[in-house]
């Protein structure tokens, strides 16, 4: 969770670290990727996530969280 965190944090700022020249477009690349591999790996484990946070059944069931 940590990694992916901070990994969106950067790929959300991707274009500015771009054009300070911190990273390039190959690494710029390889965040997103790592990102969304991430996220593929913590899919089966999202009921587990959720209940960690504490939020009420009839909040994770309402129209509004699909």
């Amino acid at each position: 969770m940590g990694t992916l965190y901070a990994l969106y944090e950067i790929r959300k700022d991707a274009s500015w670290y771009l054009e300070q020249g911190y990273i390039g477009s190959t690494k710029s690349k390889a965040i997103r990727q790592r990102v969304e591999r991430l996220c593929t790996e913590l899919r089966p484990h999202i009921n587990v996530l959720v209940d960690g946070f504490g939020i009420p059944e009839h909040l994770v069931t309402a129209p509004i969280a699909n």
